[in-house]
């Protein structure tokens, strides 16, 4: 999953899924994300790519939520 910005950074997100992997209790899904200078192609950053997915996840819902709920949502009890 490749990203980039025009003079900025180069992103890549590296992803594998081994099913098998919850019978070791291990995630069956893992991943990292490198992040590359634009200019010098040198890393910048290496993320768990895991742990980056569950926050995006998480702040897609909220923002999904706010744009898409109801303005003055009724209230129960």
């Amino acid at each position: 999953m490749p990203a980039w910005q025009p003079d900025g950074g180069i992103g890549v997100k590296i992803v594998t899924v081994f099913p098998d992997n919850a019978d070791r209790g291990l995630p069956s899904v893992n991943a990292a994300y490198v992040l590359l200078s634009g200019q010098t192609g040198q890393p910048r950053a290496w993320i768990d790519g895991r742990a980056l997915t569950l926050i995006r996840t998480a702040s897609v819902s909220a923002l999904a939520c706010r744009s898409l709920g109801a303005r003055d949502p009724p209230r129960c009890c």
